[in-house]
């Protein structure tokens, strides 16, 4: 697991080189405020996670694009290869 600052410009998601492709994701908003957006095409964004809560994806096979939204989050992203 690892935390990762969000910006408000969209930045992709770091994943560690030890974790191969596909793998499951769980992902939390640490933030208390502001939601994060995310999405496998940069500038579209399909989910949303909002402020203190989490997301499972299950199956993950692509580079994920996030962006905060009015000011920088905190992410922690657990991985788990499939």
């Amino acid at each position: 697991s690892q935390t990762q600052l969000i910006g408000t410009t969209v930045e992709a998601l770091d994943v560690p080189v030890d974790v191969a492709s596909p793998y499951k994701l769980l992902i939390a908003n640490l933030d208390n405020t502001n939601y994060v957006e995310l999405g496998f095409v940069s500038g579209t964004y399909t989910m949303r996670i909002p402020a203190g809560e989490t997301m499972l994806m299950p199956y993950v096979s692509a580079t994920l694009y996030l962006l905060a939204n009015t000011s920088a989050v905190t992410i922690r992203a657990t991985f788990c290869e499939i």
